[in-house]
């Protein structure tokens, strides 16, 4: 049975314990364990952890324009635009748009989310989302613009539905 665990770097002691949870720098770190058994016999292993800088963050501006007071029937249309407003092309881009309550639209296309091409620095890319109005009342319709499954910024557009 292990009796005590000893972790350190470059012989300076970081904790004692099964697990460790350690702050480190950005850079290269050579971790070392070293665990005593009840016998008294000990061990040890090293592992080389590289800290990275975290990339920046995506910076994009999300946009919806179209259908905000339509009659039960008609036709309506929204017009979703993503703005790289950052320092890094946006990859892996995603458009989602959702009508909350659902029943007040019908038969939208695309479906919920689509997939766009990559957003490189200053460009933008639009979706176009149709549907036709369906059930008198008001909705929210809210849209959101995704990279890599990583929220982006939303927007919302209140929509009424007359009789």
């Amino acid at each position: 049975m292990i009796v005590s665990y000893s972790w350190s770097e470059g012989g300076l002691a970081l904790g004692a314990g099964a697990t460790l949870v350690a702050n480190l720098s950005l850079g290269t770190h050579t971790i070392q364990l070293l665990v005593t058994d009840e016998d008294g016999a000990s061990a040890s292993d090293s592992v080389v952890i590289t800290v990275e800088a975290a990339p920046p963050p995506l910076q994009g501006e999300v946009t919806i324009s179209g259908s905000t007071l339509v009659d039960r029937g008609d036709p309506v249309s929204w017009t979703v635009t993503l703005t790289n407003t950052g320092s890094t092309p946006i990859t892996a881009v995603q458009l989602s748009l959702v009508v909350s309550p659902s029943n007040r639209v019908k038969d939208m296309a695309p479906g919920a989310i689509v997939n766009v091409a990559d957003v490189p620095v200053g460009g933008s890319v639009s979706r176009v989302w149709n549907g036709q109005a369906n059930k008198q009342g008001s909705a929210t319709v809210t849209v959101e613009g995704f990279s890599g499954g990583i929220s982006i910024q939303t927007a919302t557009l209140q929509l009424t539905v007359l009789k």
